[in-house]
């Protein structure tokens, strides 16, 4: 076997070698008109929206919840009353194990407790299927 011969570098070609550039030096005079602390470059104006969520209040939706259950059978809104008991046994079967044993408690205290403050015709029949 023959020993490898280190291979050697090409001599660079320096004609063809550019000179670095200047680098460029900063002066005072070059940062005039320059504010860091401008913060108006920075502002987003957003228009201010009033939400009060009185859209809301009028879908007509069942509740969702027993906690939304809960607060709509001591509402003393008409609709949202009347929403809640009618649906309100829809719910409980429902809710499995969601948070009904969680709730349990709370809710009947509440069912209990609430009366036919807006005379509706199937109002017993109903809190007792709920029960």
């Amino acid at each position: 076997m023959k020993p490898i011969a280190p291979i050697q570098p090409k001599p660079a070609d320096i004609s063809t070698i550019k000179p670095q550039e200047e680098e460029t030096k900063f002066t005072p005079e070059m940062y005039q008109g320059v504010d860091s602390d401008d913060d108006s470059d920075f502002e987003v104006l957003y228009e201010q929206t009033k939400d009060n969520h009185e859209d809301l209040n009028g879908l007509g939706h069942k509740p969702l919840f027993i906690n939304d259950l809960i607060q709509a059978l001591q509402s003393e809104d008409v609709k949202r009353f009347t929403r809640a008991i009618e649906n309100s046994e829809a719910l409980i079967r429902s809710q499995n194990s969601n948070d009904l044993d969680v709730m349990v408690h709370d809710f009947f205290a509440v069912l209990l407790r609430t009366e036919d403050k807006f005379a509706m015709p199937n109002f017993m029949e109903l809190k007792y299927c709920t029960i």
